[in-house]
Order: C-alpha cells, then sequence, then structure tokens
C-alpha cells in the first residue's frame, strides 16, 4: 500500500506499508442461524513494516499500533456470504534522515475492504 507522509504540515513523499493484522471479531447476532445479516466489530493490533521510502535519504521505522474493524457478513445462500468492512489501524511511525530523527509521522490508514466467502460442506 502506497502512502504520502509528512511532518509538521510539509509533504515529505511517499512509502510502502505492508500491514499485518490480528483482529478478534465480535459478531452480536453470531447465535442465531436463521439470520442473514451478521454485523461484526473487531480490535487487535496492527504491525506496518515501512519499505522504499521516497526520497531515499529518509527512513521510517516499521510500528505497531491498534487497528479496529467494523463490517457486516451477509448470507447469500447455504454456502455463500459476502462480506464488507472498513478497517483503522493507528500508525505513528519515527521518521530519520540520514540516520538523525527529526519527528513521528501519522499514517493512520482506512482501508474498505470486500470479499466472498465460499463453504464446502
Amino acid at each position: 500500500m502506497d502512502h504520502g507522509f509528512g511532518l509538521a504540515g510539509n509533504d515529505l513523499g511517499s512509502v510502502d506499508r505492508m500491514p499485518v493484522n490480528l483482529l478478534v471479531n465480535y459478531y452480536p447476532l453470531g447465535g442465531i442461524e436463521e439470520a442473514r445479516v451478521h454485523p461484526f466489530v473487531g480490535l487487535g493490533v496492527n504491525y506496518s513494516s515501512i519499505d522504499e521510502v521516497d526520497p531515499y535519504n529518509i527512513d521510517i521505522d516499521d510500528d505497531y499500533g491498534v487497528v479496529g474493524q467494523a463490517g457486516v457478513d451477509l448470507t447469500l445462500t447455504d454456502n455463500l456470504s459476502a462480506t464488507g468492512y472498513a478497517r483503522w489501524a493507528d500508525v505513528d511511525a519515527e521518521v530519520e534522515n540520514n540516520g538523525e530523527s527529526i519527528g513521528t509521522t501519522k499514517l493512520d490508514p482506512v482501508i474498505i475492504g470486500a470479499g466472498l466467502t465460499y463453504w464446502f460442506y
């Protein structure tokens, strides 16, 4: 994922970020099999590996933070469901220029996702 970043209101360039998320989801209607709509919320931890900073004399440290999401699973058939979600991650990474710390940048991405699930049974 490509993100623009800056410090003190100044645009400094862009970075490639590889997020790894570990979430626990809560389904308030999880025990109701007849329900066709299953909303959920989730909370967990995010690890962001940051690579390929442009311009190249700037380095941004990898970061750990909180991640949260909200979404819904829609049962389409006995074997097929669709999912949609919005996810936010807290990414506040240390920025260095030629090995010297120059501050912290907030990336804090919001990701919108969708998917299909098919059960083989």
